[in-house]
């Protein structure tokens, strides 16, 4: 590989898990990409289906393809991961299984990165339905799009609602190996990938956003779109995040302040959910003990009235527990996924 490919080229890393069905759109819409200095770094994560059989397949066929595989980790971090630990570029790109990207997107993100000198640069990220229609897009009404911000200020656009698209970024990989490809590796979740990417944004000097597009399409198989004792991961995850926030900002900080919005947005939707799950003889073991740990750590003078009102002012689990138990048990209502901070 000659020096100025070198340079250009970009590693795209993907974790698959039972992608098979949505992995050709994928690989048409790389190979048809403006910017060709590219490699694809896939790790698939112990699949079921034929998602091994199609990448061995095309790696067999195109070099540009590095394939892996692995026992299922039951996190997408864990294979991102060690995509990311196995490819070759200083630059490196993330595209889940089952989404695809605008045809100049490759070209666009970096050109970017170039023309600002930026850690990050991340992409309109839409989010559409399997017929292809639009149901909102990221960054946010807000977010100057052509600004270049400082990393560590955008943290607070992710906490208690995403206001910025932090899927399908484009990243200086030096940003990622301390978090990402450290000698000890904690154990992952399955959205532990949202503590990372704060981490990642605290790290980062400039970041910037390019205008092509991430399309994130929403389907019936994600683990988020189906009843799962995964879904009350979200728990732990903003016990990791109240202390990253706490050490990085400090309990003054708007920050913290979210970050607290957020612990309780997430509380309120586990303890609907958790009332309708009960009956679909799910493993719940520990979710209320979490539950309830998550309660002790939210700081209720960072709310406002209206929070605290409606969570009883925070007085006592064992009673906001019952009431969400009656509500959602006796009236049958179904919980939806309104948890603030989730992708």
């Amino acid at each position: 590989m000659s020096t100025v490919i070198q340079k250009e080229l970009i590693s795209i890393v993907t974790p698959v898990y039972n992608a098979a069905e949505f992995l050709p759109t994928l690989y048409d819409c790389l190979r048809a990409q403006t910017h060709e200095a590219w490699e694809w770094v896939v790790v698939n994560d112990g699949s079921t289906d034929n998602s091994g059989d199609l990448l061995k397949q095309w790696a067999a066929q195109d070099g540009r393809i590095k394939y892996f595989e692995q026992a299922n980790s039951g996190s997408a971090k864990q294979p991102r991961d060690m995509a990311v630990c196995h490819s070759s570029a200083r630059n490196i790109l993330c595209i889940d299984a089952d989404d695809y990207v605008d045809t100049d997107y490759l070209q666009r993100m970096r050109s970017r990165m170039v023309e600002t000198g930026a850690d990050i640069v991340y992409p309109v990220m839409r989010f559409t339905d399997q017929t292809g229609g639009c149901t909102y897009e990221l960054p946010a009404q807000g977010i100057d799009r052509k600004a270049v911000y400082e990393g560590r200020k955008l943290v607070a656009e992710t906490i208690a609602g995403w206001r910025i698209g932090c899927v399908g970024g484009l990243y200086d990989k030096r940003i990622w190996n301390d978090v990402s490809c450290p000698e000890e590796k904690k154990e992952a979740w399955m959205n532990s990938d949202e503590v990372d990417e704060r981490l990642y944004l605290a790290r980062a000097g400039k970041v910037a956003f390019a205008d092509t597009v991430y399309h994130y399409v929403s389907h019936g198989q994600s683990i988020t779109s189906r009843p799962s004792a995964k879904r009350f991961q979200t728990l732990n995850t903003d016990r990791e995040l109240l202390g990253f926030i706490t050490q990085e900002y400090g309990k003054g900080s708007r920050e913290y302040r979210l970050m607290n919005t957020q612990m309780l947005n997430t509380l309120r939707t586990s303890m609907a959910l958790y009332a309708s799950y009960r009956r679909l003889h799910l493993d719940l073991d520990g979710v209320v003990d979490d539950m309830r740990t998550n309660f002790s750590m939210i700081d209720k003078s960072c709310l406002s009235v209206r929070e605290r009102l409606k969570f009883l002012d925070l007085v006592s689990f064992r009673l906001v527990f019952m009431l969400f138990m009656l509500k959602y048990s006796v009236f049958r209502v179904v919980a939806t996924d309104t948890v603030s901070g989730s992708e």
